[in-house]
């Protein structure tokens, strides 16, 4: 009867972690490190493109499916979490979907069991395609970018614009004070004194 109500309790358990899991559509996967062997869900295939009899259960499965940039920053990760240098691991890296396209995924894990030594025996966790967040991350990245490129060529324009500017105005400033110097008549001294009023205003 104990065993019965136990057994009940851990599918009733399950059945509720499997809707939590459907709800969120998460992948997931659970490492037998020692063996290599992992479980990766239907769900974490076909998330890929795949069915469930065309991945294998193998941690070299996912090695092989990981973008050659990334893997290293995985391994890092994975390492740190193994030593206890990391409460959880959590990393997002590209993933290659069976058509070719890669996808942004974001794996989160943790260690749930170890020897008596210490040395990770069971590390389980989840698999999020974050494709479309990543690619608005990486368009706002660009409109940042490029926003910042027209900001610095309009500030090189205007710096250039003042340079050209100002050589030949205090050219025309120079000129009208050496004219307002002479002995010029009164139509004349107010010609040049517009001009020189002009010129200092544009300078300025």
């Amino acid at each position: 009867s104990e065993k019965r109500e136990i057994k009940e309790e851990l599918e009733q358990s399950l059945d509720l972690y499997n809707q939590a899991l459907s709800a969120t559509d998460d992948g997931v996967w659970d490492w037998d490190v020692p063996t290599s062997v992992v479980y990766f869900s239907p769900r974490w295939k076909s998330m890929l493109g795949y069915a469930n009899d065309e991945i294998e259960n193998d941690f070299f499965e996912w090695v092989q499916l990981v973008h050659p940039d990334d893997i290293d920053a995985c391994f890092n990760d994975i390492k740190a979490h193994m030593e206890g240098k990391t409460d959880f691991y959590e990393n997002i890296h590209r993933m290659k979907h069976k058509d070719g396209h890669w996808l942004y995924i974001l794996d989160r894990g943790k260690v749930v069991e170890r020897d008596v030594e210490g040395n990770p025996i069971r590390f389980t966790g989840t698999h999020t395609d974050v494709t479309a967040i990543k690619e608005t991350e990486l368009n706002l990245l660009k409109t940042k970018v490029a926003a910042e490129a027209a900001s610095q060529a309009k500030s090189d324009f205007l710096a250039n614009m003042s340079h050209e500017i100002r050589t030949p105005m205090n050219a025309i400033i120079g000129m009208s004070n050496l004219l307002l110097d002479d002995e010029l008549g009164h139509a004349q001294y107010s010609k040049v004194l517009a001009i020189k009023s002009s010129a200092d205003y544009l300078l300025r």
